[in-house]
């Protein structure tokens, strides 16, 4: 039984440290460059893997969005438009997670949303409230609750 082990037990330390090393990349570089195929037993990790990896750029994704917030709330001046690398915050802390740009800002009439484009990599011009079918939105971001 532990000899028919020993190839999936070299598969799963070999994928691991992949991923270990794909941890190290910036977030918004694709993790589909892998070069190692999970077989037998390791294939039951890749769905959990993926699961991490999504809820990390996600949350990765809400800190930085709420961090860019309470710098333009915490402004003197109220102003239509806002240049986030005018904040004072670090460069990494204004960068969207999932691609690499800079994070949206919209006024709105009650505040500011400030946002990434999401899973989907598209600006949806804001929707950060969840939809009704999936549950979850087309960006990712913080801002006024909608009415």
């Amino acid at each position: 039984m532990a000899a028919s082990l020993t190839p999936q037990l070299a598969n799963y330390i070999e994928y691991m440290n992949e991923q270990i090393e794909t941890s190290s990349r910036p977030p918004n570089e694709p993790a589909s460059t892998s070069k190692v195929t999970a077989v037998g037993m390791t294939t039951l990790l890749v769905p959990a893997i993926d699961s991490a990896r999504d809820a990390m750029k996600h949350t990765l994704a809400t800190e930085r969005c709420l961090r860019v917030l309470n710098a333009i709330q915490s402004r003197q001046e109220p102003t239509s438009s806002v240049d986030l690398h005018d904040l004072g915050l670090p460069a990494d802390a204004i960068i969207d997670p999932y691609n690499g740009e800079t994070l949206l800002t919209q006024s709105a009439e009650s505040g500011w949303i400030v946002y990434s484009v999401g899973e989907n990599g598209s600006d949806d011009d804001g929707q950060i409230e969840p939809d009704n079918v999936t549950n979850k939105s087309a960006d990712i971001g913080v801002g006024p609750p909608s009415k």
